[in-house]
């Protein structure tokens, strides 16, 4: 949010939160440059890297996810 990030970095530290934090900077630049998102709401298919499996929001609806997933999911 708007808060100071050595208020946030206090916070987190006071209450032995580890896992990753964004700030509105970062989630702006990750939808907007890094994955491209254009509608709202959006789906994206991450691997268990992190890394981008599938952005196509066709590929992500009804049926069509578990056809998806079906050609992704090793056997």
């Amino acid at each position: 949010t708007d808060e100071k990030l050595e208020t946030v970095r206090s916070y987190l530290g006071a209450n032995k939160i580890t896992w990753s934090q964004a700030t509105n900077e970062s989630i702006k630049k990750l939808a907007n440059l890094d994955y491209r998102i254009q509608e709202y709401p959006s789906a994206i298919l991450l691997g268990p890297d992190g890394k981008v499996l599938v952005l196509d929001q066709k590929q992500l609806e009804g049926g069509n996810l578990e056809l998806t997933l079906e050609r992704l999911l090793p056997r």
